[in-house]
């Protein structure tokens, strides 16, 4: 149990370090991006977007892979019916705070960037059609 109270606490740590990382983050890059066009600094926020959902995703992966070692671990030593009862609960109550921490920590990322709006399509839609002289008279 001692175990899950210290995974816990590093998951929700590490949670917490992206929370106040990526906004600090955005701001730094913020300054730098004056020169760059539209395009560019949404290609530049969907990369850390992207960077930042990938440690998420790697750090979710990671607990659930120490979870079932631990449970494999502890379904070896186990010696009888209750302990191997409370391996299972410890696995799937471990489970469940790297779920919870994963999903605060991609709410706490918010959506991904949008991309910017084109100028070439608003033109395309104001375009106007001629229509010939009616030559029949």
């Amino acid at each position: 149990m001692k175990s899950l109270v210290v995974r816990t606490g590093v998951a929700l740590t590490m949670v917490a370090t992206l929370a106040v990382a990526t906004p600090a983050l955005a701001s730094a890059k913020g300054t730098f991006a004056a020169g760059l066009t539209a395009t560019q600094q949404y290609r530049a926020a969907l990369r850390t977007y992207n960077f930042d959902v990938t440690i998420i995703e790697r750090t979710f992966r990671l607990s659930c892979a120490e979870a079932l070692s631990s449970e494999k671990a502890a379904l070896r030593a186990a010696k009888t019916v209750g302990q191997r009862y409370l391996a299972r609960i410890n696995y799937s109550e471990a489970r469940a705070a790297a779920i919870a921490a994963r999903q605060s920590a991609l709410t706490a990322l918010g959506p991904p960037p949008q991309p910017p709006v084109s100028s070439h399509s608003s033109a395309a839609s104001t375009s106007t059609t001629t229509t010939a002289p009616n030559s029949n008279s």
